[in-house]
């Protein structure tokens, strides 16, 4: 299982349900998560190592949510 975290600018958890479709067309994606009350708004995916953190980033940009790596 791979995790990938990342920070987004998320407001709310309605907000965040616009991924739904999105994640939900990825079979490789186990669990996904948002936090919107973490100052980062994390979303925090499990998947079974096929997405890699750029994909990810890049199917969330496309429903209009900026998101980047979180930095350590």
């Amino acid at each position: 299982m791979n995790i990938i975290v990342l920070k987004t600018d998320i407001p709310d958890q309605k907000s965040a349900q616009r991924l739904a479709s999105v994640f939900g067309s990825q079979p490789s994606i186990i669990r996904w998560t948002v936090d919107t009350e973490d100052i980062d708004k994390v979303l925090r995916i499990e998947d079974d190592d096929t997405l890699s953190e750029q994909a990810v980033i890049r199917l969330v940009q496309r429903c209009g949510v900026a998101a980047a790596p979180l930095p350590d």
